[in-house]
């Protein structure tokens, strides 16, 4: 989209007026940006705003962050920096450019999300950090921001890239006390020395994403010692880290400027509680009352339309006991929190499986980086809610509820000297795995492979996730199943039944006995 001589003649006048104000007016600002809408970065250099702004150098369109680079000195006209004070300083406002994108949602619907987390500032490794929210560098460059979301085209050059969104987001209300809480969890732990543990599944919206390389050159030692149980400190290297509203947290908000979002239930409908308590405890505190209690019994008074005998009975219920109908919670939703009812069985085995995703061979054949890879974010963006009902003589009863992130050292990575019985071992043999070619034994009707099972690895494994069986093979054996429906090609040409991501349940089991004991 071509801009009119007469649309920059608009946007001249108003940056002339913002210069003479010094950027000092943060509803200027703002409509100045909102002029963006619609425009591509291609349209946004052929503005030629030079006879205005300082000459800027033509950004590398090619690296990450080179879109918001580009209107920083383009469009605004100063030059990047890492200053920990906000961009537009006398504005106290804090411009930040990130992608949305479309996509099916778990309902198969066409909606809009977040095309990835919202880098906010670093986690400082070589001074000491303020455990409050308040006066933290944290809240200055966040308190006030100037929200720029552009519509990501992967077919597209970078400066074809269209602006969709401008708006100017405040953290207030229930969000910026569930952001300070996990503020304050976050510092806590690098105060301890104990930044080398930290995930982002292990907060609710903001995260501590790592940042930079994933080998051991981006390892830094820590500013605060660990002190171990005999009283001596020791300084353990950790990778390097920034504060970041989480991908799931910033689709709830590009859904919401777009009126695109399902109405979702609120857990929350007091500020009061979430100033004397944490959002985990409200929600906890929620289904206390129910503990100890058969669930036909709470189904039979809380949702007598549920069916006690249906497949699904008690993760309805749950969602029931949490206040809603729709399955769906707000809170839940920006903080990737994924509700689980786990039914322990006399024997202390879990029923169900725990699945957390299908993927496609190919895909995960083409992953190169661990961190970058969708197993690494499965396991380390998304906490879980576990409501855990056991069985006794007489049905199943509400034992209690717990949230849980899968633990750092579970997941693993290049920077751990031993990844012995980490997800990232059994991501590396799976990669290797689908390079050297899938062996699949055949012994009548049964088809074995040599993928690594649910007893080879401690934290996950993988699984059929179809409902049927399906192969395709290059050997000449008759086909399997429906292959178009229920199969994935591998990358040596043949077929096999889709496969998930699947949590080990006997990993749970152990946390259920740590939790609930």
């Amino acid at each position: 989209m071509a801009t009119d001589e007469t649309k920059r003649h608009r946007i001249v006048n108003k940056l002339q007026d913002l210069k003479a104000d010094n950027f000092s007016e943060a509803e200027a600002i703002l409509g100045y940006a909102e002029e963006l809408r619609n425009l591509t970065f291609e349209d946004v250099l052929a503005l030629q705003l030079s006879e205005v702004l300082p000459k800027a150098s033509l950004t590398d369109s090619s690296r990450k962050g080179a879109l918001g680079n580009l209107l920083e000195e383009h469009y605004f006209g100063y030059t990047i920096n890492s200053d920990s004070q906000p961009d537009f300083p006398n504005a106290g406002m804090e411009l930040k450019v990130t992608p949305v994108e479309y996509g099916n949602n778990r309902k198969k619907e066409w909606v809009i999300k977040a095309g990835e987390r919202l880098v906010l500032t670093m986690i400082p490794n070589n001074c000491e950090i303020p455990v409050e929210y308040e006066g933290s560098s944290l809240e200055k460059k966040t308190s006030d921001i100037l929200l720029i979301n552009y519509l990501r085209d992967r077919s597209l050059k970078n400066t074809e890239q269209m602006i969709k969104f401008v708006n100017r987001y405040q953290i207030s209300g229930e969000d910026l006390e569930i952001i300070k809480a996990d503020y304050e969890k976050i510092t806590k732990l690098v105060q301890a020395g104990r930044a080398h543990e930290l995930s982002e599944g292990m907060t609710n919206y903001l995260g501590a994403c790592t940042k930079g390389a994933t080998a051991e050159k981006s390892l830094r030692t820590q500013f605060y010692p660990m002190v171990n149980g005999d009283g001596s400190l020791e300084y353990i290297p950790a990778k390097s880290r920034a504060f970041s509203l989480k991908q799931s947290f910033m689709t709830s908000l590009v859904q919401r400027f777009e009126k695109e979002q399902k109405e979702a239930d609120q857990l929350v409908n007091n500020l009061r509680e979430l100033k004397e308590n944490s959002f985990d405890d409200v929600v906890l505190h929620l289904l206390a009352p129910f503990e100890k209690r058969y669930s036909t019994d709470l189904g039979a008074e809380m949702a007598p339309d549920l069916n006690p005998n249906a497949k699904n009975f008690h993760n309805a219920l749950t969602w029931r006991l949490l206040g809603s109908k729709k399955k769906r919670i707000e809170e839940f939703d920006k903080a990737n929190i994924s509700v689980k009812a786990v039914r322990v069985q006399k024997n202390g085995e879990i029923k169900e499986k725990l699945k957390l995703k299908n993927f496609k061979f190919l895909d995960l054949h083409s992953e190169t980086k661990w961190e970058e890879s969708e197993w690494y974010s499965l396991l380390s963006d998304k906490r879980y809610l576990f409501v855990v009902y056991q069985e006794d003589e007489r049905g199943y009863y509400l034992r209690g509820a717990f949230f849980w992130a899968v633990p750092t050292h579970l997941i693993g990575g290049e920077e751990f000297e031993n990844n012995t019985g980490t997800a990232y071992e059994y991501w590396l043999d799976t990669k290797n795995k689908l390079k050297e070619g899938i062996i699949l034994k055949q012994k009548g009707n049964t088809i074995t492979n040599n993928f690594l099972g649910v007893a080879d690895n401690p934290v996950c494994h993988i699984r059929p996730g179809a409902d049927a069986r399906a192969y395709r093979f290059t050997d000449g054996r008759p086909e399997i199943g429906n292959v178009k429906k229920d199969a994935n090609q591998l990358p040596d040409g043949q077929w096999m039944t889709k496969q998930a991501f699947w949590l080990n349940t006997q990993l749970i089991a152990q946390e259920i006995k740590l939790n609930l004991p």
